[in-house]
């Protein structure tokens, strides 16, 4: 496995990208063969699910995170139709979910068949953003028509605030949902139990934020993306020798991108997951909001300790310590 912090040349690809604009990069190549690209989108309704896309424009649809579970729907049966079809694919999803395709499709032939996960800590409930969505709509007092997770051109890329726009044209930025997220109650049970939080993907491609370039090499981020990509196959490594001249990169030691919050090795913990959901269940979701999200008590006290520890004394403590 070879590891790279990489970043597309064209600022528009990472503007509109979650981090890097890699995954961009790799469909760019999949699409050039005349192939086929999966990834997950938000519909018409805002759930998010997996779709199909022929050509460059449908396949923006799938840049971006979706911090929700996605509605694969038949989507494995029309991976399986296509490779038989003879024509290169690339599918995009959670480790789990690239597991599962491997598992449907069996031993046909899957030489244009290219895999990309991202690294993941879990998937919320798609209950629990159709909730958040709701709790939008009624502040605003418009129906939401976009989301954007984590809003890169109006934050950086370092902020985890979220943008809807409404129908009404309004717009409504804030932690909450991010907060509630990476508070990690509203996850799939599965999730806490995940046999993927490994370094060793199942795989052609790994994607994730380069959390940690600021410590490694300051100047390569500018706080507008930074993938860490993973180059975990043979047929990767070839493919990643084709289309990294559209890249800036970096090859990277693994182990420095590990000390993060939420490391590849490291399981999520549910001991509060029971408790949560029986709040979200007969709690009006305001209530979710003000005990779980970006004024709660427990996003207060971080944000005093990471005052009173900035992120550089925290790193140099590490070191002193040797941890």
């Amino acid at each position: 496995m070879k590891s790279f912090a990489a970043k597309h040349k064209k600022l528009d690809v990472r503007l509109a990208s979650r981090s890097g604009g890699c995954f961009t990069a790799l469909s760019d190549y999949v699409l050039g063969k005349g192939g086929i690209i999966y990834g997950c989108q938000l519909d018409y309704e805002l759930r998010a699910v997996h779709n199909r896309a022929t050509n460059k424009d449908e396949r923006n649809h799938f840049r971006g995170s979706k911090y929700v579970q996605s509605d694969k729907k038949d989507i494995f049966i029309q991976v399986k139709a296509d490779l038989m079809s003879g024509l290169w694919v690339l599918f995009s999803g959670t480790t789990c979910e690239v597991v599962g395709l491997k598992s449907f499709i069996g031993k046909i032939d899957c030489s244009k068949l290219l895999l990309v996960d991202i690294l993941c800590h879990g998937v919320p409930s798609p209950l629990l953003w159709q909730k958040y969505k709701k709790f939008c709509e009624d502040k605003i007092g418009s129906p939401a028509e976009t989301a954007d997770f984590r809003d890169k051109r109006k934050f950086g890329w370092a902020s985890n605030l979220e943008t809807i726009r409404f129908q009404d044209g309004k717009l409504y930025s804030s932690k909450d949902y991010a907060c509630i997220f990476y508070s990690h109650y509203g996850l799939r049970p599965s999730c806490y139990h995940c046999p993927y939080k490994s370094i060793d993907h199942p795989s052609d491609f790994t994607l994730a934020d380069c959390w940690g370039i600021d410590q490694q090499m300051e100047e390569f981020n500018d706080n507008k993306g930074v993938s860490l990509l993973l180059v975990n196959s043979g047929k990767a490594i070839a493919l990643f020798n084709e289309i990294n001249s559209c890249l800036d990169y970096v090859e990277v030691n693994i182990k420095n991108y590990m000390q993060l919050p939420f490391r590849m090795s490291c399981h999520v913990n549910g001991t509060k997951r029971e408790r949560f959901w029986q709040e979200v269940k007969v709690k009006p979701f305001a209530y979710i909001v003000s005990k779980y999200g970006e004024n709660s008590r427990e996003e207060k006290m971080k944000r005093l300790v990471n005052a009173l520890f900035p992120i550089s004394l925290k790193n140099r403590l590490k070191k002193i310590l040797g941890r």
